[in-house]
């Protein structure tokens, strides 16, 4: 695979707590349910409390298997098609927001996975 190679990390070295030897217990895929809240998530939610519900939610359905660059990719890629759909049909506010709330998981579990620092990435193209 070709990595993703940047200052705040690098796809090639996925972190072995995601590498578990699970077994599947559902399709995988990110947006198909909705996670309960959990007492990370606040009215100000940050990114890592967000990745840290994505991280249970997934393990809660042994899914970090199955949660490689590419899967990851290719859910994003179907979840940013939901929105294309949504805004194209003008389909609602409602409904954009979970098809948007979809991408944001699939983009912080694809970030997790890859070893990449969200935080540091969004302050390099906003230094301070």
């Amino acid at each position: 695979s070709s990595g993703i190679n940047a200052e705040y990390g690098d796809c090639e070295k996925v972190d072995d707590t995601l590498a578990q030897d699970n077994t599947s217990s559902g399709d995988g895929e990110i947006g198909s349910h909705s996670p309960r809240i959990s007492d990370e998530v606040t009215a100000k939610p940050t990114l890592q409390s967000v990745t840290a519900m994505w991280r249970r939610f997934s393990e809660e359905r042994d899914w970090l298997r199955e949660h490689t660059p590419r899967n990851l990719t290719l859910d994003l890629f179907g979840e940013v098609g939901e929105v294309i759909e949504v805004v194209l049909e003008g389909r609602g506010d409602e409904l954009l927001g979970e098809e948007l709330s979809d991408c944001l998981a699939s983009s912080v579990r694809l970030a997790e996975v890859c070893g990449i620092n969200l935080t540091a990435a969004i302050n390099h193209y906003f230094p301070q």
